[in-house]
């Protein structure tokens, strides 16, 4: 479990789940790839506090790495926030980008590494920039070395929240507060 500085009973909670907690650098991408080189794990999965996962959905994102080839793993999110489904039409179909939810995904380790990982000097606190990162601009450089699967039984549950082009004040304001980045 990673903590880029909670203020709430997070730490706490995550004490009692998981085996270590680490204290790693504010900014979801610094905090992400701090993790991922301390770890020794051959798999990494990545999930999001604000997300339900059924059960057996480990199984199901993992499953595609019986394939030496596969890099990445996603499975779908379902999701209501205004301009989500739009935003993902776009990418994926008229722009042929693929995009892997940073909240439903599991990635090699050794690849994640031989792509130098996640860029750490764009604006962390602008949303939209991590989540181009994150969901698109990433999983096209681990393309480049290897496979990455959809995992169709994998899916997410995610709570509606401020993504691009939405209004959600109270996130917003979480982020004025120095709670979010």
């Amino acid at each position: 479990m990673l903590d880029s500085g909670s203020r709430d009973s997070t730490v706490e909670k995550a004490k009692e789940a998981a085996d270590e907690v680490w204290s790693v650098p504010k900014g979801k991408l610094s905090a992400r790839h701090t993790g991922l080189l301390r770890s020794n794990a051959d798999i990494v999965v990545s999930v999001d506090a604000d997300c339900r996962y059924p059960k057996g959905w480990l199984n199901e994102i993992l499953a595609p790495f019986t394939d030496p080839e596969t890099v990445m793993t996603h499975g779908p999110k379902v999701q209501n926030a205004p301009g989500y489904r739009e935003a993902s039409i776009l990418y994926n179909n008229f722009l042929k980008k693929r995009q892997v939810s940073a909240s439903n995904s599991a990635l090699r380790r050794t690849a994640y590494l031989e792509t130098k990982g996640f860029r750490r000097d764009i604006n962390q606190l602008h949303r939209k920039r991590i989540w181009l990162e994150e969901e698109f601009e990433f999983p096209e450089r681990m393309a480049r070395i290897g496979k990455i699967r959809y995992a169709p039984n994998a899916v997410c549950y995610e709570e509606t929240r401020n993504l691009p082009g939405t209004k959600d004040l109270k996130y917003i304001e979480q982020i004025k507060r120095g709670e979010r980045f």
